[in-house]
């Protein structure tokens, strides 16, 4: 069914505010994303997630302020995805921080990375997955140290990180 009249139907019964405000999400703590909408859809709400079987959260779990959804009222498709920091206190949403610890325990199982490399890393991952002003020179840190690995490596690294990393830094590294 078309969002619009969906949008319009719970404006108009008070449940939503004006058309810039935003939904609610409904996100596992491995960050998949099962309702953008929990406002709209409440019958889509699901206390686990039917990926991976974790505990769905609508709450930051820092500072409980809700995780930011679907713009209510936009007239164009766009696809959600779920945030990597909470709009209110700035800190990595779970599935941030689990993508990063399985990106330093992969590092970890390399002989290939001295800790000199291992510290490189760590430092480089926080500033990948933030827009920041060393986003770009930790991509290019991060690949200078990462295509040094046998590709399984590369690949498991690929694997953890892609869906974290903002489009642009998936194309300058992978």
């Amino acid at each position: 069914m078309d969002r619009g009249y969906w949008d319009n139907y719970w404006l108009g019964s008070g449940h939503l505010t004006p058309s810039n405000e935003y939904d609610i999400a409904e996100i596992c703590l491995n960050g998949h994303v099962s309702n953008d909408s929990t406002k709209v859809n409440p019958s889509e709400c699901k206390p686990f997630c039917d990926e991976c079987g974790e505990k769905t959260i609508t709450k930051c779990q820092n500072c409980s302020n809700d995780i930011r959804g679907y713009k209510i009222n936009t007239n164009y498709n766009y696809s959600y995805k779920a945030p990597a920091y909470c709009i209110n206190c700035g800190l990595p949403f779970p599935w941030i921080a689990k993508k990063l610890e399985a990106a330093l325990e992969l590092a970890d199982l390399t002989d290939d990375f001295d800790d000199k490399d291992k510290e490189i890393l760590s430092k480089n991952l926080n500033d990948l997955v933030r827009d920041t002003p060393r986003t770009q020179v930790a991509a290019i840190q991060f690949k200078k140290l990462v295509y040094r690995l046998e590709p399984h490596f590369i690949e498991g690294f690929k694997s953890i990180l892609y869906n974290v990393l903002s489009d642009p830094v998936n194309k300058m590294i992978w």
